[in-house]
């Protein structure tokens, strides 16, 4: 006997989050002070977009394990969130404008679990979708700490760990360049740094394998629709 599991479509967890979020457009953020001691208090307003509902998995497989497909530093809101945190820490040290970046995402974006914005166990949200419900879990916003950080010029790579996902910030060009640790699943502030989670994590790189895994998610997508097609869902 075959068991197929028919995950939630990408329209179905949004309605869901659109039914129990209470979306705005102001972002309320703290802003590391220049010599990083304490912050200021920022207002950011975004005019969000019709998500982005394209044809993609939002949940792990075989081929696509983490949603690193999904990190977009030329989405229009992502830039506008970059150069808005560029414009608030002109003449900072790198390290402070990456403390913002961070500090955006921990204090403008709150922590919920996709069971409780999406209706499901996992989903994986683009991060317009992050910006525009101003919540998210591990996957969501450190996808959007990337993207950012994409936009403003810094790279970075997805830090997966068994259970949880976080943000590592490139220091150096060596082949084997060290990074600053980014733990976005937080409401409070915490610096680049601040600590790591126990457990040696896979590096994702955004565009390394973006050509193979993209099209293999392509093939599970379509075979997806196909199933819900003969479901009738």
């Amino acid at each position: 006997v075959l068991v197929f599991e028919i995950p939630v479509t990408a329209d179905e967890a949004l309605h869901h989050a659109e039914d129990v979020s209470d979306p705005g457009e102001v972002y309320l953020w703290k802003c590391p002070t220049s010599d990083g001691s304490s912050y200021t208090n920022e207002r950011l307003e975004l005019d969000i977009p019709t998500h982005d509902k394209s044809d993609i998995l939002r949940v792990p497989t075989v081929f696509v394990p983490v949603p690193i497909l999904l990190v977009d530093s030329e989405d229009p809101c992502v830039i506008q969130v970059a150069e808005h945190i560029l414009s608030k820490t002109e003449g900072y040290s790198d390290y402070l404008k990456i403390t913002a970046a961070l500090y955006f995402v921990q204090s403008a974006i709150r922590y919920t679990s996709d069971q409780a914005l999406y209706g499901c166990h996992e989903f994986w949200a683009s991060p317009c979708e992050t910006l525009h419900f101003h919540k998210g879990d591990c996957e969501d916003t450190s996808v959007l700490l990337m993207s950012i950080l994409g936009a403003m010029g810094y790279g970075s790579v997805l830090l997966d760990y068994d259970g949880h996902e976080a943000v590592g910030v490139r220091q150096g060009d060596q082949p084997a360049p060290d990074y600053l640790y980014c733990e976005t699943a937080s409401d409070d502030l915490m610096k680049p740094g601040f600590g790591d989670n126990n457990g040696v994590p896979t590096v994702y790189v955004p565009g390394e394998t973006s050509a193979l895994m993209g099209y293999a998610n392509g093939i599970v997508a379509s075979y997806r629709n196909m199933i819900q097609r003969v479901a009738g869902t």
